[in-house]
């Protein structure tokens, strides 16, 4: 484990960290704000599980408002 950590560098393992914590982030903000309707909140759940990374960051665009 320790030889996989070495080889990715400080950098690596800090996009990995983000890339693991950008979907929790989504879902905790999208229960948070989920004032609007049911399936518009169903639907960024669907697209934030079928394509986390890419899903969250869509979100964070444009599901916020």
């Amino acid at each position: 484990m320790e030889a996989f950590f070495a080889g990715i560098g400080i950098f690596g393992i800090l996009s990995l960290l983000v890339a693991l914590l950008l979907p929790v982030i989504a879902f905790i903000d999208l229960y948070r704000r989920r004032k609007g309707s049911t399936g518009k909140t169903l639907l960024w759940i669907l697209i934030i599980l079928c394509i986390p990374y890419l899903g969250s960051i869509l979100y964070f665009l444009f599901g916020r408002n």
